[in-house]
């Protein structure tokens, strides 16, 4: 799929969530902000669904930086520490507690005698799921299984596989939970806001992102500088004219205009080049 019906796809499943019924640019708001700025009356309705688009990004950045990623690193951890140890335990179990497992699968599932099944609750042994032989001429772990009913039979062997798998997908996603750095994560929640806040305005207001702020308060000495700290205040009445700044800053020196989704392949190399995360 090329990246233009990718975004489509992304579009539509927007336009379809509605953003606008609950979004915080509402229709009046953002007749003040096109009286404020001038933008085109024939631009509103997308500005509109622009800009709520990024003000729902900022709400879910939000909610993200806001998780307890130490308490994730140390819950992912146990999970891939426990999924080998239970690798672990599976590779070590001998003949005789293999023997013992399977002895005690056939009694729940054939025993017949009350003086063998007393102990157990009789309604539930045709769904009790045991131990058994899958592979009886072989002697590693393919030569057991697990034979879950109606869920059927899996190997110890595919159960082994899956438990690696379990430990690598837990070990790999530590770094998306911040493992081995400390404090908060840089706040970028403004991001995507800013992004389509820069398209709006070299498109539809038709004037240069020029960001200029005053060096000791950071009050917004120009337009778009304004433009920028009155969309934030919208989704954020908190956000400091530091952070605002900053993350302007970033999306100016990183976008380009564009004016159709079949330039945002360009856009892209473009942004990745100077975001610094080219190859």
């Amino acid at each position: 799929m090329d990246e233009v019906t990718a975004l489509n796809q992304v579009i539509t499943r927007f336009i379809d969530a509605d953003l606008n019924a609950d979004g915080p640019f509402t229709e009046e708001v953002i007749r003040f902000l096109a009286d404020k700025y001038s933008v085109p009356e024939e631009n509103l309705e997308i500005t509109r669904f622009v800009l709520n688009a990024g003000a729902r990004s900022h709400k879910l950045e939000t909610e993200w930086m806001n998780q307890d990623f130490g308490k994730a690193r140390a819950q992912i951890k146990a999970v891939s520490e426990l999924s080998n140890k239970l690798k672990k335990a599976l590779r070590g179990l001998d003949s005789s507690t293999l023997n013992i497992l399977e002895h005690a699968g056939l009694a729940r599932r054939y025993a017949q005698s009350q003086e063998i099944m007393g102990y157990l609750n009789q309604s539930a042994l045709a769904a009790s799921p045991c131990v058994v032989r899958a592979a009886p001429e072989r002697s590693d772990l393919s030569n057991w299984a697990l034979d879950r009913v109606s869920d059927g039979i899996v190997s110890f062997e595919e159960i082994e596989a899956m438990l690696t798998g379990l430990e690598i997908a837990a070990s790999e996603s530590l770094k998306m939970a911040r493992d081995g750095k400390k404090g908060q994560p840089e706040d970028d929640s403004l991001h995507d806001l800013f992004l389509g806040a820069y398209q709006i305005w070299v498109n539809f207001i038709g004037k240069p992102f020029t960001l200029v702020w005053e060096k000791g308060t950071k009050e917004p000495e120009t337009a778009a500088a304004q433009w920028c700290v009155d969309l934030a205040r919208v989704v954020d009445p908190d956000a400091t004219l530091k952070n605002i700044d900053t993350v302007s800053r970033k999306v100016r020196e990183r976008s380009k205009k564009i004016s159709s989704l079949e330039e945002l392949p360009d856009f892209k190399d473009n942004y990745t080049k100077r975001a610094g995360w080219a190859d």
